[in-house]
């Protein structure tokens, strides 16, 4: 009770958005801060994980959106599950996205953004699925990043993984939080929205790739060793594992970058503490090769 009390204290009037991407599918463990479901009983366990952590919120201020980015073969049980228990909890909000529209759970994240804009919240934090059991912010946590952002208007981005400083399309630097995760105010997402029409993501049409900076990169038609050249290209991280997945891989690496790097083209910074919450603060910023 105390600890709450002191929570409320630190987000007086503040209202925040916890937006939370789920893909209802197995996918292939690959380590690093990632733990990824690769059967459908952890993939169930993962989605227990993410309730258990929305319903740990229990203030007023804070709404937590659980988001599905769905396909047709989107696991029914766990859909069933996440609809049904986001009913019981007012602090819960199901949303479901056709994933056929793009950009993987950065296009989710612009689709909820876009739809919570106006109704008042100040601040919105992004996860995805498999990342909330380890990195999922605590009531208190939110509080005390919200007011070093707000001691700091040079932060765009508090990233809560780490920051990627690499430039994996040569062309020009970039700054990007791992993954998209973290937090940042609407009144800078709102900015990006007003320059490029979306938090930038990308998505395939007409074997190319388009993100929201205009930039389109053909992504087939192309044999293996074009392929692998034009990982190289745009996609060094990617050279090792070009498949049949390198449109998926671009498209989500793309998103991935861009999502956070607008707002550094806005002039913002992003953000990350070393050892955690309360550790050593280090701003990163966009630079041009």
């Amino acid at each position: 009770m105390h600890l709450q009390k002191k929570v409320m204290r630190q987000l007086g009037d503040r209202k925040v958005s916890i937006v939370i991407s789920l893909f209802l599918k197995t996918r292939a463990v690959v380590g690093g801060s990632r733990d990824n479901p690769n059967n459908n009983t952890k993939l169930f366990d993962m989605c227990q994980n993410v309730m258990k952590y929305a319903n740990s919120i229990s203030n007023k201020n804070i709404q937590v959106f659980l988001g599905v980015n769905y396909t047709e073969d989107s696991d029914k049980k766990c859909l069933d599950y996440l609809e049904k228990e986001s009913d019981r909890n007012q602090f819960i909000t199901f949303v479901r996205r056709n994933n056929n529209l793009g950009g993987w759970s950065y296009g989710l994240f612009d689709y909820v953004f876009r739809q919570e804009r106006d109704n008042g919240y100040d601040y919105f934090i992004f996860y995805e699925d498999d990342q909330v059991s380890k990195y999922g912010w605590d009531e208190n946590v939110i509080s005390n990043s919200i007011m070093t952002m707000e001691k700091n208007n040079e932060i765009g981005f508090f990233a809560s993984i780490g920051v990627n400083k690499r430039d994996p399309f040569k062309r020009i630097g970039t700054c990007s939080a791992h993954n998209g995760t973290g937090m940042s105010s609407t009144k800078i997402l709102g900015e990006v929205c007003d320059k490029w029409g979306q938090l930038n993501w990308s998505k395939v049409e007409g074997g190319f790739i388009h993100n929201g900076y205009g930039d389109k990169i053909q992504v087939t038609g192309l044999t293996r060793p074009q392929m692998v050249e034009r990982a190289l290209e745009f996609l060094p991280q990617y050279t090792e594992d070009v498949t049949s997945s390198y449109n998926r891989k671009v498209q989500a690496a793309f998103s991935e970058v861009d999502f956070t790097d607008s707002i550094c083209k806005l002039g913002y910074g992003i953000y990350e503490e070393k050892g955690g919450p309360g550790g050593k603060g280090v701003l990163h910023w966009r630079t041009a090769k």
